[in-house]
């Protein structure tokens, strides 16, 4: 895939995609907060990726569940997928997460 060809998203974007998902309105000052303990980072161009994305839609999911954020984070910075917890959003291509399911109460 060419660089050109992802898709990109500014963060009042990622807002409006994940909001439906989330129930509600998602204040800016949540999403950076979320961004940060995800530890994610913009392109040159202020942007985010569909793989940052499709995360905090896994996040939702995961704050849904009644988990801590911080928690998801470890898994992510691990490298892991959840398997059936991130929403499909259908402005994404689904991303795979790994075969292994990952429920954990790591906080």
């Amino acid at each position: 895939m060419k660089v050109e060809d992802y898709e990109w998203y500014t963060p009042r974007e990622m807002r409006k995609i994940l909001e439906p998902y989330r129930g509600f309105k998602i204040p800016a000052s949540t999403m950076r907060y979320w961004r940060k303990v995800l530890g994610m980072t913009p392109n040159d161009d202020g942007l985010y990726s569909r793989d940052d994305l499709q995360i905090l839609a896994g996040a939702i999911a995961w704050l849904d569940a009644g988990k801590p954020l911080k928690a998801y984070a470890v898994l992510i910075h691990a490298g892991e997928r959840l398997k059936g917890l991130a929403p499909v959003i259908d402005t994404l291509n689904v991303i795979e997460f790994d075969t292994r399911e990952i429920f954990t109460n790591a906080s």
